[in-house]
């Protein structure tokens, strides 16, 4: 799923003649020069200026804060990024607005805790350590990770 989600923003990307990747940089065809600043993709068949996601560049490397809608304009998702990599805290929503997962990312690693729930509101809680699941909490109950 991570890989078809970032070939489609690659396809996205080309397509619209926003910009081309050029050694994993994020190349202004204006410019020819990496690019710095917030892309915004709009998709059209949801409307005028409908945002399907919007990231942050510097020096053609996503950093900084990524957002994603639903086509409702709702917020889907946001994380921070440094230098390319997740790094801090990512939470994803329902279309309703209720939280779907809240985490922790260190240089594109999961580390900390997870909190998953589903749209009844049943909640379960992941603990990573250096990206190795360490911890499962359902209802309450704590099963240590081998």
């Amino acid at each position: 799923m991570k890989y078809t989600l970032i070939l489609l923003f690659f396809v996205i990307t080309n397509s619209l003649g926003l910009g081309t990747f050029k050694n994993g940089l994020l190349i202004d065809q204006n410019t020819n020069q990496p690019y710095t600043g917030t892309l915004e993709i709009l998709n059209n068949d949801w409307g005028n200026d409908s945002i399907e996601f919007s990231r942050q560049y510097y020096k053609g490397i996503i950093n900084g804060i990524e957002k994603s809608y639903y086509k409702s304009g709702v917020l889907k998702s946001v994380g921070k990024f440094n230098k390319g990599l997740l790094d801090g805290d990512v939470t994803g929503y329902y279309e309703n607005g209720s939280v779907r997962v809240v985490g922790h990312f260190y240089d594109g690693v999961k580390d900390g805790n997870f909190m998953i729930a589903d749209i009844n509101g049943v909640v379960e809680y992941l603990k990573y350590k250096d990206g190795i699941l360490t911890d499962i909490s359902k209802y309450g109950k704590m099963i240590q990770i081998q």
